[in-house]
């Protein structure tokens, strides 16, 4: 890796690796809580699928 050299002449390569690693693990872990996310806002409407499939004159709050 190219050392990474600021307008000052110092270098920082390896802070500047560290907030790469840091800023990929927070863009993975943005990824992970948006597909739980949609996860969770797909839910209910599967169980309100299961519920009308045992009753479908079930009216549920929100509909």
């Amino acid at each position: 890796m190219t050392p990474v050299t600021t307008l000052a002449g110092m270098k920082n390569e390896h802070t500047i690796c560290g907030l790469i690693r840091k800023r990929a693990e927070i863009a993975s872990h943005i990824e992970h809580l948006q597909t739980e996310f949609r996860k969770a806002i797909s839910d209910p409407d599967h169980v309100d699928k299961a519920i009308h499939l045992f009753d479908s004159s079930v009216e549920l709050a929100g509909r």
